[in-house]
This record gives C-alpha cells, sequence and structure tokens, in this order.
C-alpha cells in the first residue's frame, strides 16, 4: 500500500466494495493487510465503514495479532493490543528483512547478481528498508537526547542494540546496491570529515549563543538600573548621550520630567511625537533610549 491507501481504499468503500472479502487461500483482509503494513489511516476508513476489523484469517489470526506478529506497534495498538516497543522492533525488522532475503534467495536472484536491486520491487523494498532505516535513526537520536541520568546505563544498552538492528538493514542495503568494503571505508572517512565540519560550527554557533546571552544579560541590567533612574538623571543622560539637533526632545523631556521607569514604556509613536522627527533620526533616537532604559515587560 502506497502513500495514497486510505484515499484509494475510500474509493473502493465509496463504490460500494465488499469491506470484509477474505482472501481465498488466506483468509486476510483488508485490515489484515492494512495492519501489517502499520496502516492506521487505512484502519480508520475501513471501521468507519464498518469493517469487522476482528476476523481471523485461516491461521486464526485477527488484524490485530497480525500487527503485533510483525510489529506494527501504531496498529496493534490502535486496534487493542499493546505491544512492547522493543519486541515489536525485533520482530518488524525480522519479517522485513526475511521476505527480503527470501525474495533475493529465489524469483530475483538471477538479474539481481548482474544488474543489482532493480524494478517495481526493487523500489519498494528500498523504500521499505529506507524508512526502517529512518526510524532506528530517529529512536537512536531521540535516546541520546534522553538527559536522565539514573538510566544512562539502560539507555547506553537500548542505542547499542538498535545501532546492531540498524547495521543489519543497512547491510542490506548496501548489498542491494552492491557497494564493496572499500567503498564504504571512504564513506566512513567522508562522514567523519563531515561531521567534524559540523562540529566545529556547531561549536562556533554555541560560543556566539552564549556570548549573545551574556550579553542580553548585560543590556537587560544595564535597562534595569537606569529604570530606577529620576527625572534629573535621565536628563543628564540625555545630554550627553542624545544630539543637540533634537531639540524638541529636551524641551518636552524638560516639560513632562520623565523618570527612567516612563521612559522604558515609551513606544515608538511617543518618541517620534517627543521628538518632531521621523524616517532615520526616529530610528536612531529610539533605538538609543531603549538601548539605554530598555523596552516594557522586557
Amino acid at each position: 500500500m502506497g502513500e495514497n491507501a486510505a484515499a484509494l481504499v475510500q474509493a473502493l468503500v465509496d463504490a460500494k466494495a465488499e469491506v470484509n472479502a477474505q482472501h481465498a487461500k488466506t483468509g486476510a483482509t483488508a485490515a489484515h493487510n492494512a495492519a501489517e503494513y502499520d496502516r492506521v489511516e487505512v484502519l480508520r476508513v475501513l471501521r468507519a465503514a464498518g469493517a469487522d476489523l476482528n476476523l481471523r484469517d485461516h491461521d486464526g489470526r485477527t488484524p490485530a495479532q497480525c500487527a503485533k506478529l510483525t510489529g506494527m506497534t501504531a496498529a496493534a495498538e490502535f486496534l487493542g493490543l499493546a505491544v512492547d516497543t522493543k519486541e515489536a522492533r525485533k520482530l518488524r525488522l525480522k519479517g522485513l528483512l526475511t521476505a527480503y532475503r527470501r525474495q533475493i534467495a529465489t524469483d530475483q536472484s538471477d538479474r539481481y547478481l548482474q544488474t543489482g536491486l532493480q524494478g517495481e520491487w526493487g523500489k519498494k523494498m528500498q523504500k521499505q528498508l529506507a524508512d526502517e532505516m529512518k526510524k532506528l535513526t530517529d529512536e537512536i537520536v531521540g535516546l541520546r537526547k534522553v538527559k536522565d541520568m539514573r538510566r544512562v546505563g539502560q539507555r547506553m544498552e537500548d542505542i547499542d542494540e538498535i545501532i546492531e538492528q540498524a547495521a543489519e538493514v543497512m547491510r542490506e542495503q548496501y548489498k542491494a546496491e552492491q557497494k564493496l568494503l572499500s567503498e564504504v571505508d571512504e564513506e566512513i572517512e567522508q562522514d567523519q570529515a563531515e561531521l567534524e565540519k559540523l562540529i566545529d560550527e556547531v561549536e562556533t554557533k554555541q560560543a556566539r549563543l552564549d556570548i549573545k546571552k551574556r550579553m542580553r544579560l548585560i543590556m537587560a541590567d544595564e535597562a534595569d538600573q537606569a529604570r530606577e533612574w529620576t527625572y534629573e538623571q535621565v536628563f543628564a543622560w540625555a545630554q550627553e548621550n542624545v544630539a543637540a539637533g533634537y531639540t524638541q526632545f529636551f524641551q518636552s523631556l524638560k516639560e513632562t520630567e520623565l523618570d527612567g521607569a516612563a521612559m522604558s514604556e515609551m513606544t515608538r509613536e511617543d518618541v517620534g511625537e517627543m521628538a518632531g522627527v521621523g524616517g532615520f533620526r526616529l530610528k536612531g533616537l529610539y533605538s538609543k533610549l531603549k538601548h539605554r532604559f530598555g523596552e516594557a515587560g522586557k
């Protein structure tokens, strides 16, 4: 089933297809197939259409049991059957790799040896392997992000187990691409160089981020101090730091006798009206005031 599986099934339902139809040889229904591929969206369509999600195939398995046996946790849970994540992963990988190797060893063997994994079947298997690799990689990344030091030992064991399983999947991917050990070595060397470059970039960004955060603390501390100023302190600072050409600003400041707290509350419009300026002159004055007195709520 492809990405538009749910839409396809919905179209069949709309066309009055029999949602409980069973395969003549296996007894499997559409729900069994959806469960084995972890297609929860298809199961939702079937349930809404009144399908019996508890029908058994000729081996006596319900869709939920098929999902569990193939390690499809989302489908199994949707069908009301809890599945252990680790066990599900093992089953899913076992099913995927067994089917892949069996296919290679039988009807695909001659063509595979000559041309590698190609055609529709090849594309399908490559996508399944790639999807599985992404799932495993995401699991590793997720575990490495966990900060709970109380279970660091268990977490490292889990990561090592998943890496081992992912290596099996990658091995099949590389066999399909007919890559040699020497080519793998070249990729490892390239990946290592790229990783070291990324680490340098991350460390540089981290250093700049640390500097920026410290700068913000300094700016915030200075603004906090300036908010405590009296009008006399505000005017004295303005005389030293605001250009004398802002005549109306100084006149307005004398008339209003604004203190530091009031200066921090001023908006751009307030400053423009107070100084009688706009454009780049307003931008410059407003920036200078906010750098000194801060912004309201910041």
